[in-house]
């Protein structure tokens, strides 16, 4: 959108459809160590206080493997709960990934005050604005569902000068 020297310009992305995993809930088959980063939904998972949850237990390296119907590959219920469509969730997002603003200089100013350039212009730009997305994503981003490094807002300006 133009308005006399004044500038605004967005960036969107949306994404209709589709199924996405999250990130598997279980590592391993063993209890995690201190250097493992956990997700928040262990808190709701099973124990003698909450039977009835979905969410398996901790980890316990007792927890025997089972043969699958394949007939060759044996898994634990802690991988099965790992890649059940219990983890798969809607993909559909709306990401805003920038916004700028920027105003133009106009020559006849610049004259006025005896700035010798051709043009100026300061602008300004916010990346990572929004995301509105599924809330079977609980909370985590729709990009990063599986496992990458989260999108960071990020903050920018420039003076464009034209001599």
């Amino acid at each position: 959108f133009r308005y006399k020297q004044f500038t605004l310009s967005t960036s969107f992305y949306l994404q209709l459809g589709g199924k996405r995993f999250l990130t598997a809930a279980y590592q391993s088959t063993y209890l995690p160590s201190e250097f493992e980063n956990m997700t928040n939904e262990l808190v709701g998972r099973w124990t003698p206080d909450n039977p009835n949850s979905n969410f398996p237990g901790l980890p316990d390296k007792g927890v025997v493997s089972t043969l699958l119907p394949d007939g060759s590959t044996y898994a634990t219920v802690y991988q099965m709960y790992n890649y059940s469509m219990d983890r798969v969730v809607d993909a559909s997002s709306l990401r805003c990934n920038a916004i700028s603003f920027s105003y133009s200089f106009a020559n006849t100013w610049l004259q006025k005050c005896h700035i010798p350039v051709k043009s100026l212009s300061l602008s300004g730009t916010i990346n990572n604005i929004f995301t509105i997305h599924s809330g079977d994503f609980k909370g985590r981003d729709p990009e990063v569902a599986m496992g990458q490094q989260p999108r960071t807002r990020s903050f920018s300006m420039n003076l464009n000068v034209s001599f």
